[in-house]
């Protein structure tokens, strides 16, 4: 099964996979990148058996999941091997009922797509993988009842008001310090959190950390922790819950979590339920597609690498963090392994040397997560963006561009946005993946060696 989504319609899924594994012998995907490299990668894969493809978009307008399903359809043109997961009446719902899909699963209209973990978008792909759908939702059910009751014993509205509170006080920056069988949990409530609290000017920034990195101090972050003994450290307060026990404890989790963002943006007087600044990004990007072969839009102000000047300008990107910024790598590459740790490497890195909460993006799968608190959050951002010049082309049925075309645009859409809103950005353009590797082995090997400025620590740890 290829489950085809973006944002809400496959970080949930996407957690659940990696959580429970897959049963009945099912070999289980996830399509949500427009990178070339990937597109074709998955077809050979999916075009090497039998495969059922999982189209899921609440809109049914979302641009990566119309284009990879344009293209899948092209490959495997019988509506028998398609399922979708939409809402009423989208054009999504029209085409499954036109191309005879093999069933339709239609979504309550007002569930927000990053509050859809418990409906039909979190739901389908677990009942494929083979998920206890039952239990999943036992838990959950057990903990919506807790979360009726007074402030003091709910343990939503808790997580909420201390999410608030710590916001309120200057911390901002919410380690994620989990342990199995939370383990998986991180990107999605990264753009739970991100997507729901980053506009007007403030926000709450999840971030993913392992090992030591979730004891570094500053005044301006806090850690949520599952698990006795874990998370927090000197000048970290800690919010930490027990369990869950097992992997079906994951139903009750996205409850609490769902619950929790609602109590915190109501408290901060922000609108969790929109995402006002997702959509400029997605208007260069379309606009930079309207135009045709040469007048296509590129960046005059990219760094090339190699050559003589990105180093230095790197470095001067850094010199501009302050104490409570946060620098966010963000890659339009494949999501390779590969190509995930070289960056969670040099992220270690810059965390280090810089003493900042340090984020990787891979896109576009960021543009519907922490892309909003980006540009819409507080302008406390430091931003390294890297893109490679594409030679697989693979084309999409239909449009007049491919997907080397769309990819592209959309890491011009966002470095655009950012600029836009005046952020502190830097584009890398390399040639090769090779030249990849390269720039961030050696920026990796510059700051270890460069020795650690960490945050200064305020404050006894505290603790919830």
């Amino acid at each position: 099964a290829v489950l085809v989504g973006m944002g809400g319609s496959s970080l949930c899924p996407e957690v659940v996979a990696r959580t429970f594994g897959t049963q009945h012998g099912l070999d289980f995907r996830i399509a949500d990148s427009t990178a070339p490299q990937f597109v074709r990668h998955v077809t050979e894969w999916a075009l090497a058996g039998k495969t059922v493809y999982v189209i899921a978009s609440k809109s049914g307008s979302t641009i990566e999941v119309q284009s990879l399903f344009q293209h899948f359809y092209e490959s495997t043109p019988s509506g028998d091997s398609f399922v979708a997961i939409t809402d009423p009446g989208t054009a999504l719902e029209a085409l499954a009922t036109e191309r005879e899909f093999r069933h339709v699963f239609t979504n309550p209209a007002d569930i927000g797509g990053r509050f859809s973990a418990l409906s039909c978008f979190g739901l389908v792909p677990a009942a494929f993988i083979g998920v206890d759908i039952a239990g999943l939702l036992d838990t959950a059910a057990t903990m919506a009842e807790r979360c009726r009751l007074p402030v003091h014993e709910n343990p939503g509205a808790l997580l909420g008001a201390y999410m608030a509170a710590a916001l309120a006080d200057g911390r901002d920056k919410m380690y994620l310090q989990l342990q199995p069988p939370l383990d998986a949990f991180a990107p999605w409530i990264e753009q739970l959190i991100a997507e729901s609290t980053g506009k007007s000017g403030t926000g709450v920034l999840p971030v993913p950390v392992e090992g030591p990195e979730s004891a570094r101090g500053g005044p301006d972050r806090w850690a949520f922790a599952n698990g006795p003994g874990t998370g927090g450290g000197q000048g970290v307060p800690t919010f930490r819950v027990a369990g869950p026990s097992s992997p079906l404890g994951l139903g009750a989790e996205f409850f609490r979590w769902e619950f929790a963002t609602g109590v915190a943006a109501h408290l901060l007087d922000i609108n969790a339920f929109d995402e006002p600044n997702v959509t400029e990004a997605k208007e260069i990007t379309g606009r930079i597609l309207r135009s045709e072969g040469e007048e296509r839009e590129s960046d005059p102000n990219a760094e090339l690498w190699p050559n003589d000047g990105t180093l230095e300008s790197i470095d001067a990107l850094f010199e501009t963090v302050g104490a409570t910024d946060y620098v966010a790598l963000l890659a339009f590459l494949p999501p390779a392994p590969t190509i995930t740790s070289q960056l969670s490497r040099v992220a270690l890195a810059i965390a280090r040397r810089t003493g900042a909460a340090t984020t990787v993006g891979i896109g576009p799968r960021y543009l519907h997560s922490t892309g909003q608190l980006h540009k819409g959050g507080p302008d406390t951002g430091v931003f390294l963006v890297f893109t490679c010049a594409e030679t697989v082309q693979v084309p999409i049925p239909g449009e007049p561009h491919s997907f080397s075309d769309l990819f592209d645009a959309q890491a011009m859409g966002d470095v655009g946005a950012l600029r836009a809103h005046n952020r502190r950005v830097l584009h890398c353009r390399l040639r090769t993946l090779d030249d990849f590797i390269s720039l961030v082995t050696t920026i990796e090997n510059r700051y270890e060696t460069q020795g650690s400025n960490p945050p200064p620590s305020t404050g006894d740890a505290g603790g919830v």
